[in-house]
């Protein structure tokens, strides 16, 4: 749909993911009704020790950052 959302991180980690009834009650997911999102999608953690943020990708097709493929993370 090409729009533009902000969410605030209320945790130190939010999961990105497809919104599907087996994920409404994790309060730390942000669901995404798209055919194009994966369940899960990807996963933004910030490092408590740098305060960077991390990003894994699990997607079946492609997770992008600033316009980039960010390549498919290892399950761990």
């Amino acid at each position: 749909q090409n729009t533009e959302q902000t969410y605030w991180m209320r945790d130190r980690e939010v999961v990105i993911a497809r919104q599907e009834p087996d994920n409404a009650h994790f309060a730390n997911y942000i669901r995404l009704a798209s055919p194009y999102v994966s369940n899960p999608h990807a996963r933004i953690r910030q490092n408590s020790t740098t305060g960077q943020f991390e990003l894994a990708s699990f997607s079946q097709y492609e997770t992008r950052l600033n316009e980039q493929v960010v390549p498919r993370s290892a399950p761990e």
